[in-house]
């Protein structure tokens, strides 16, 4: 069941940022980016397994992702680095210096190895068992804001926790959903088995991504191995329908004025879910949580620090 926590109007000296004018109709994109949604659509996708029937995964795809690209998804790429005030960028690795302790490969792909960067604790050690978190960042599944959690992956390492941010393969670079989906499993699942040597406890691994990185952090809980063992979710592209069986605490970040993914997809995910908590950001946009928005960055960062503490992991 959701818990719902709502920042009071006004609580701020400097006025929240409001969300620019709906650039139109949500679900249609625009025209440049109508052809992407069609050279992508599930159909052109290679989702079926050798023997023609469709499994798990696959069945989570064209649920998961047919729903977030009803929504624009991938208009996504676009609005995220207006919002963030960045130019979009698509091969933003494997040559992007986040300033991490480590970056190490967790997977080889036929496109290029993918890494995960590695924040380090003071002390961490094989015997340290100190919890994980491994950030997926958003974009679109088109794009490659790398260091859009380093903010948040410093913040955790100061308390002590063991942060990974990962890449994935995303469409520019000939990735598909699928793959994405994949490569976010793999990370979790290799921060998890291999994380040890860097004093990483194997019982206490959370996923944590935006937008569309939201969604494969999310279903990271639907798989067939061991799920997260807690979610951070910044205005993930979910609904009900991905919320987890499994009994899983899941802090929800999201924005009431957010034109890309509308909130009631997150307090959809965030009932069907047994122990959620959505926290409401008045007047926050996509990407409210980004640090070019002070006041909405520093609230979330905060109130994941809390939610980390309250499962005992800080």
């Amino acid at each position: 069941m959701a818990k719902k926590q709502k920042r009071p109007e006004g609580e701020f000296e400097r006025p929240i940022r409001r969300a620019p004018p709906d650039p139109g109709d949500s679900t249609t994109a625009p025209p440049t980016e109508s052809a992407s949604l069609e050279s992508t659509s599930l159909e052109s996708t290679s989702l079926e397994s050798a023997s023609g029937e469709v499994g798990p995964l696959n069945r989570r795809v064209k649920l998961a992702f047919g729903a977030a690209l009803a929504i624009g998804l991938l208009v996504l790429a676009g609005n995220w680095f207006l919002d963030r005030r960045l130019k979009p960028e698509p091969d933003a690795w494997p040559d992007t210096d986040l300033g991490a302790d480590e970056v190490q490969i967790y997977k080889d792909t036929d496109t290029r190895p993918l890494h995960l960067h590695l924040f380090l604790p003071a002390g961490a050690s094989p015997r340290s068992a100190k919890p994980g978190v491994v950030f997926f960042h958003g974009g679109g599944l088109s794009r490659t804001p790398l260091d859009q959690f380093v903010p948040q992956a410093e913040a955790l390492r100061a308390q002590g926790l063991v942060v990974a941010i990962a890449e994935y393969r995303v469409l520019h670079d000939g990735g598909t959903p699928e793959s994405s989906l994949s490569d976010a499993a793999d990370a979790v699942a290799w921060l998890r088995s291999e994380g040890a040597e860097l004093g990483v406890d194997p019982n206490r691994v959370a996923a944590s991504g935006a937008s569309a990185g939201g969604w494969l952090a999310a279903d990271t809980a639907l798989g067939s191995g061991p799920p997260p063992d807690a979610l951070v979710l910044f205005n993930p592209a979910v609904n009900r329908t991905e919320a987890p069986s499994a009994d899983i605490p899941i802090i929800v970040f999201h924005g009431d004025a957010d034109t890309t993914v509308d909130l009631s997809r997150a307090e959809g995910y965030c009932d069907a879910a047994q122990d959620c908590r959505i926290d409401i950001w008045p007047g926050g946009n996509h990407g409210f949580f980004n640090a070019v928005h002070p006041e909405a960055h520093a609230h979330t960062t905060a109130e994941m620090i809390a939610f980390l503490e309250g499962l005992g992991w800080i």
